[in-house]
């Protein structure tokens, strides 16, 4: 959550009042709540997703219930305290358009958020400055650059895996 932000958004409609600091500081302390489940959820998901594309003909003709705790356990996923976010019967990103065996993309993209925004804080913030250099690596340039060439033309350097773990709470440094 990014202070200058809401001081300009999170405005009262009727009156402008900006938004009380204690329900900021409230919402603050809430941002990670259940962080963990909800990132075990996604990489389930993703993994199953994954092995039904790369499932040996052996294992396929499990059934499917076996088959997602074999393909959990086999990726180190088996994790039974979190059920898997879908199940195949009603997956639907793992046999339709665009995003079959691309489910991990939501779990990148919150890594890339996470790591941008990182990266904003190191190097002044929200400037202009820092706006057009995103617009020069990442925004122009769409879909005619691999998307992790834009990210680290625009970063300096890879995506850090780490700034997701720090701001989801999940790291203890």
């Amino acid at each position: 959550m990014y202070d200058t932000v809401l001081r300009n958004y999170a405005l009262h409609h009727e009156t402008a009042q900006p938004i009380p600091q204690p329900l900021v500081d409230r919402m603050k302390a809430a941002e990670t709540y259940g962080a963990g489940f909800h990132t075990t959820e996604v990489v389930k998901a993703a993994y199953l997703d994954l092995y039904w594309h790369l499932v040996s003909e052996e294992a396929a003709v499990l059934p499917p219930a076996q088959m997602e705790e074999a393909a959990l356990r086999s990726f180190g996923a088996g994790v039974d305290e979190v059920p898997p976010r879908y199940h195949s019967g009603y997956f639907l990103h793992t046999f339709s358009g665009g995003y079959a065996s691309n489910y991990y993309v939501y779990q990148w993209a919150r890594v890339l958020d996470c790591d941008g925004f990182e990266w904003f804080l190191e190097n002044g913030g929200l400037t202009r400055e820092n706006g057009d250099h995103l617009r020069a690596c990442v925004l122009s340039v769409g879909n005619s650059v691999d998307a992790n060439v834009a990210y680290e033309k625009f970063a300096g350097r890879k995506a850090n895996m780490k700034a997701f773990l720090r701001i989801s709470g999940l790291l203890d440094e």
